[in-house]
């Protein structure tokens, strides 16, 4: 199992929570429901018990994404190689901490994303509403950190940060809670 440490994030001055490189989503309790071998919704019988906090939609989502790993070699018409399944189950396992740390700490259940590929092997996560709009990039490297940047619909607040992906930051969930 990997191990985790508190760390700081120098360019921020926020707390985040960096693993080990040999850490692996598998060693993660939070998505020891992440096992992929079959149909998530049909394990979780449509309701979600088993998973507090999180609505069925983003279970639908995150589901629906893993077509992100049939896309072919040069999906893009510009050279972009193959989806591998540990980036995707990091985004997984990202998206579920995110919702699960919004309800609990704010009282908020977050809306569905959109998943998409994006460049170099790595996924983006996208919210557009009436009120703000925010990307988070899952990049292919477990060591290297995800990339968010945020902005409301009425030209302040916007965030732009980086973090380790083993845990959202608590810059992000504050900014987040201000918009679901």
């Amino acid at each position: 199992m990997g191990v985790l440490d508190d760390t700081l994030d120098f360019e921020t001055g926020e707390d985040c929570v960096r693993c080990s490189s040999s850490w692996d989503v598998s060693d993660d309790p939070e998505c020891a429901s992440l096992r992929w071998e079959s149909s998530y919704l049909d394990r979780i019988d449509g309701a979600a018990s088993d998973i507090p906090h999180i609505p069925l939609a983003v279970l639908e989502v995150i589901e629906s994404s893993m077509t992100i790993l049939e896309l072919d070699d040069d999906w893009d018409g510009q050279g972009a190689g193959r989806y591998v399944f540990p980036t995707w189950e990091r985004m997984a396992c990202f998206l579920k901490r995110l919702a699960t740390e919004m309800f609990e700490q704010y009282g908020v259940s977050i809306s569905s994303p959109k998943i998409f590929p994006a460049g170099e092997g790595s996924i983006d996560i996208h919210w557009k509403t009436d009120t703000f709009e925010l990307l988070i990039n899952i990049p292919p490297e477990p060591e290297d950190t995800i990339r968010y940047y945020g902005d409301n619909k009425f030209g302040n607040t916007p965030i732009e940060n980086s973090c380790y992906i083993t845990h959202p930051d608590r810059k992000l969930l504050a900014w987040m809670s201000l918009f679901l």
